[in-house]
C-alpha cells in the first residue's frame, strides 16, 4: 500500500497546474516504476484467488445410486466389505450381485458430476456358460505310477512306453497332493527324460474348493496345503502313421 501511495503522489505531482515547478524526469520515472511494480503485486495476489473461485464454481454434484442398486439387485462397495449408497464426484465403487452366482452387467460405478456412469440398464444376470472342452478319455496303464514321492516319478518312468491303440491315450503318472505349479514342473521334467509324455491334466481337490469358499478358515487352509490337487501325465498314440501324415 505504501507503493500505491507513492505512485498516487507521483501522479498528483505530474497532474498539477502547469505553473507549478516541473517534476524532474528521474522522479517521474521512479514514480511509474513504483506504480508498475504495485500493479504486478496486486495481480499476483488476486490471480490465484480468481482461479480458485472459478474452479470451485464448477459443478461437482454427488451421485445418488440407491434406486439403481435396488432395481438391479446389486450392491456397491468402495472398499472390501463397505457398502455405499451414494458417491461423491470422482468416486468409484465396485458392483456385486446380492444373489449368489449372478454377475452385474457393469463392473463398477463412477460418479461424474451427478451421473453414475455404469448405472444405465444395470442388472444382475447369470454369467455365460464357458465353452465346453472336447471330451478326453485316457485309460490308466497297468504300470502307471500312482503313489510315492513326485521327485521319484520321472526317473521311474524314464523307460516307459505308450502301449495303447492308435488314436487313444494312456495315463502313465497320476499323483495326489500336488499344486498346479508342481504339476507343471513334473511334466517338464518327465518330458526331458522321456519324450513319450504328451499331455498333462491338473484337477483341484475338494479341500481346495472348501478353502476357496472360506479363506479365513485355518483348518481348511491346512487341508488345502496338504492336498491342493491331483496331477495326471500321459501319452497319446496318433491315429495315423508317419507315412500317412507325410502323404497328407
Amino acid at each position: 500500500f505504501a507503493c500505491l501511495l507513492d505512485s498516487a503522489a507521483c501522479l498528483s505531482m505530474a497532474d498539477d497546474d502547469s505553473d507549478s515547478p516541473s517534476v524532474p524526469l528521474p522522479t517521474l520515472q521512479l514514480c511509474f516504476c513504483v506504480l508498475g511494480v504495485s500493479i504486478l503485486v496486486v495481480a499476483g495476489i488476486s490471480g490465484p484467488i480468481y482461479a480458485f473461485t472459478a474452479v470451485t464454481c464448477i459443478s461437482t454434484r454427488p451421485c445418488e445410486i440407491t434406486q439403481a442398486l435396488s432395481k438391479s439387485g446389486a450392491r456397491c462397495t468402495e472398499y472390501p466389505g463397505e457398502v455405499t449408497l451414494s458417491l461423491l464426484h470422482g468416486e468409484i465403487c465396485n458392483l456385486e450381485c446380492i444373489v449368489p452366482d449372478f454377475v452385474p452387467s457393469s463392473p463398477a460405478l463412477t460418479c461424474v458430476d451427478g451421473y453414475a456412469d455404469g448405472s444405465e440398464n444395470l442388472e444382475c444376470v447369470l454369467p455365460p456358460e464357458p465353452p465346453s472342452l472336447p471330451s478326453f478319455e485316457a485309460a490308466l496303464a497297468d504300470y502307471a505310477i500312482t503313489s510315492g514321492e513326485a521327485r521319484l516319478a520321472c526317473p521311474a518312468a524314464k523307460y516307459f512306453q505308450c502301449k495303447t491303440d492308435p488314436g487313444t491315450s494312456l495315463i502313465l503318472i497320476q499323483l495326489e497332493g500336488l499344486s498346479r505349479i508342481q504339476c507343471d514342473a513334473l511334466f517338464e521334467e518327465c518330458r526331458d527324460t522321456n519324450p513319450i509324455f504328451m499331455f498333462q491334466m491338473f484337477s483341484s481337490s475338494e479341500e481346495a474348493a472348501a478353502y476357496a469358499e472360506d479363506p479365513e478358515n485355518k483348518t481348511k487352509y491346512d487341508a488345502f496345503v496338504a492336498n491342493p490337487g491331483s496331477c495326471t501325465l500321459g501319452c497319446t498314440v496318433s491315429k495315423y502313421t508317419e507315412e500317412q501324415l507325410t502323404e497328407f
